[in-house]
């Protein structure tokens, strides 16, 4: 049966025909569930219905009695109602009577320069009769048509040619001073109303002025071309993740806005890292951008070109650089830490520049750039052996400290020498973030005591909202009382749900972890939540 072509009546009978009762219910199905994509039978009763809210239905009897213009309520967008006020709003759009409204009003508008056009001709030609009268006159005191005659009927008597032609001029000189007032009198008034062709041009731009002031749609074009871009594939651009490995392939891409170019350790010559900065230059808008070249082949020069070519995107909201073991030194940050500045809406921003010997001024660059970007939420700082004097570290912890809306974060400073002071200042930086809801800190290598044991300690006894931690502390100076410290001061924090540490190589230190986590609040994290523990090295 053609569905197009089903009565109310006919629907009833196709359904009941053709479908059986609700196997739960056994009632008559009349409802198609569309919120569940595991539901064994979305074909529902309105038993169904009644015992569960489903979020998003439809009533198959609407459905087959449905023109195109049938607006669904809950399908397909199933948690915003107001989708659907519009969409029916938009769907009354009275058009056709929008249309012989038009039509109407420049019909009236052409009756009425109908009218206007007879009126100024109709004056025209009292016009015309008052610039002939003094046409006339010149004519008849002239005796133009006198003269004519006399020439050419008195040529063989030119006595009496003679005799009219002196009575001719003797009229004149007897009412020349009248004529002659009378003749001018008639050219002033003539004059007086003669219809140039600039007023004519003044109407024409009048009446065009009035009728190009009737355009209500003077950014027309500008909606249209918007609501045709307004497609899937403009979306998918918009949404979709694309991951470039190789130079070529960019040219695919400069539409979409969600970029990863990994190059990893592939060997780029200067001349292949100007073609990149080339090609990111020609996105024509990125949100979320990350870049991974590892491998000693990025300089200073080399990196100046990667921002030059990504100096125009300044809308970001996401950025990860993976620069990985490579040469540029301060300037390199530098320049980084300037485009990172400029996209102030950032919420995510990773940076690996381990092995990157970026020097204080790269590392104060870049803390200045942090602090920039009020909005962030997630950080990641990958700092691995820059060995960075103290004055950069202390930057870099300032900046964090100014983030309180940070929920995760993660901190790499392995091999890097740190001393108390240094430490203390970290971690009380660390203890101001009290929304972390993630933290990852790998402080191995650092020549850190139980002094700075005790600051990281403090610190994490006032993250209480943490939920994930991996702290690691590898190979440094830390005995059993810094261990010790770290360990209680963990034991108030309940909503930890994964811990990773790992502490020293120090049996002594690991047994202490291992009966201390066990002794205290962290025998409760074992039964109910998933914690690992590592104190190995």
């Amino acid at each position: 049966m053609d569905k197009e072509n089903i009565d109310f009546s006919d629907v009833e009978k196709f359904l009941l025909t053709h479908y059986i009762k609700c196997p739960t219910h056994k009632r008559s199905v009349i409802y198609l569930r569309l919120d569940d994509e595991e539901d064994p039978q979305v074909i529902k009763c309105q038993k169904c219905l009644d015992e569960k809210k489903y979020k998003c239905f439809i009533d198959m009897i609407e459905l087959l009695q449905s023109d195109n213009h049938f607006i669904f309520q809950k399908w397909p967008i199933h948690d915003d109602d107001q989708i659907y006020e519009k969409l029916e709003q938009i769907s009354l759009w009275p058009f056709a009577k929008y249309c012989q409204e038009i039509n109407l009003l420049f019909d009236e508008i052409i009756e009425a320069i109908q009218s206007k056009r007879k009126s100024i001709l109709k004056n025209l030609g009292l016009i015309e009769e008052i610039t002939q009268k003094p046409l006339n006159f010149f004519k008849e005191i002239c005796q133009k048509e006198k003269l004519i005659d006399i020439i050419k009927t008195q040529f063989g008597d030119q006595k009496k040619q003679n005799e009219m032609i002196l009575n001719i001029i003797k009229q004149n000189q007897e009412n020349y001073e009248k004529n002659k007032k009378l003749l001018v009198e008639l050219i002033n008034q003539a004059n007086k109303n003669l219809f140039s062709l600039s007023k004519i041009q003044n109407i024409k731009e009048e009446v065009l002025s009035s009728i190009n002031k009737l355009n209500t749609f003077d950014d027309l074009q500008v909606i249209v071309d918007q609501s045709n871009n307004i497609t899937i594939e403009n979306y998918d651009q918009c949404f979709k993740k694309i991951k470039i490995t190789k130079i070529e392939e960019f040219n695919k891409y400069y539409d979409y806005q969600k970029i990863k170019i990994d190059f990893g350790e592939q060997q780029l010559t200067f001349q292949d890292i100007q073609t990149i900065s080339q090609s990111l230059n020609k996105f024509k808008k990125i949100n979320e951008f990350t870049l991974r070249i590892s491998g000693i082949q990025i300089g200073n020069e080399e990196m100046y070109e990667i921002i030059k070519g990504l100096y125009k995107h300044k809308t970001l909201t996401k950025l990860k650089l993976k620069f990985k073991l490579n040469v540029f030194k301060s300037a390199g940050a530098q320049y980084i830490a300037k485009f990172i500045k400029q996209n102030k809406n950032l919420v995510k921003l990773h940076l690996n520049l381990n092995l990157d010997d970026i020097k204080q001024e790269g590392a104060s660059s870049i803390a200045d750039a942090i602090e920039t970007c009020q909005n962030l939420n997630n950080l990641a700082l990958y700092f691995q052996r820059n060995y960075y004097d103290a004055e950069g570290i202390e930057n870099i912890a300032r900046a964090i400290e100014k983030h309180q809306k940070l929920e995760i974060l993660k901190i790499d400073y392995q091999s890097n020498y740190m001393e108390d002071e240094i430490t203390q200042i970290i971690s009380n930086a660390l203890g101001k973030n009290k929304n972390l809801t993630e933290l990852d800190l790998n402080f191995d290598s650092c020549s850190i005591e139980d002094e700075g044991a005790f600051y990281i300690g403090d610190a994490l006894a006032k993250l209480l909202n943490l939920q994930i931690l991996k702290l690691s502390l590898r190979n440094n100076e830390i005995g059993v009382k810094g261990a010790q410290k770290i360990i209680k001061d963990l034991e108030n924090n309940r909503k930890i749900q994964d811990l990773h540490i790992n502490l020293s190589d120090s049996e002594e230190i690991c047994q202490l972890g291992n009966r201390n986590l066990v002794r205290n609040t962290f025998n409760e994290f074992k039964k109910k939540l998933k914690q690992q523990l590592q104190l190995l090295l």
